[in-house]
């Protein structure tokens, strides 16, 4: 009925003591995690158990800069800049028209935009053991249309999309 003392040796340089402990690593990585218990008494009063913790990192989820997002064209959407710390192998899923279930998946993947609007698009990036999620809302717009003026009836439009207005002698 001794009294027992429980010294934890966390692998990453700390200590702690008692029966109950919480401890975080800075660090992904492998650590040997040991537990000595005693029971102060001078004779065979040591046991001590070791087990080993992986630490995960946690990857990190980006969208390149969405630009020039126009209606009835394919856009090609790409995850560059996701990074995990430790190496992991990465998977991808996006949601593309914001209804929350993940359509597509890929590093890259190409989505057309059938009306204008504001779109909330959500990029998944998991290592397995961690995820990291990042949103964007994006607003395709319709192609830009040769403007008409409404003020003059009588125009003509360039190969080169210029407006040329006919003049009368008169004016």
């Amino acid at each position: 009925n001794d009294m027992l003392d429980f010294i934890w040796d966390f692998g990453d340089g700390q200590t702690a003591t008692g029966m109950n402990v919480s401890h975080s690593w800075a660090g992904f990585g492998t650590y040997n995690v040991t537990l000595n218990i005693t029971d102060g008494s001078m004779k065979d009063a040591t046991s001590s158990d070791e087990i080993q913790v992986v630490v995960n990192s946690i990857p990190v989820a980006n969208i390149e800069e969405v630009v020039d997002l126009v209606v009835d064209e394919a856009y090609l959407f790409s995850a560059n800049g996701t990074s995990d710390e430790d190496g992991d192998s990465l998977t991808y899923k996006w949601d593309l028209d914001g209804d929350g279930s993940f359509d597509q998946s890929g590093f890259n993947t190409t989505y057309t935009y059938s009306e204008e609007g504001e779109f909330e698009i959500t990029l998944r990036v998991e290592d397995g053991f961690a995820w990291d999620e990042v949103k964007l809302m994006v607003n395709p717009i319709f192609p830009n249309e040769v403007p008409v003026p409404k003020l003059v009836e009588d125009y003509q439009v360039d190969e080169d999309g210029n407006i040329i207005v006919l003049l009368d002698d008169d004016s």
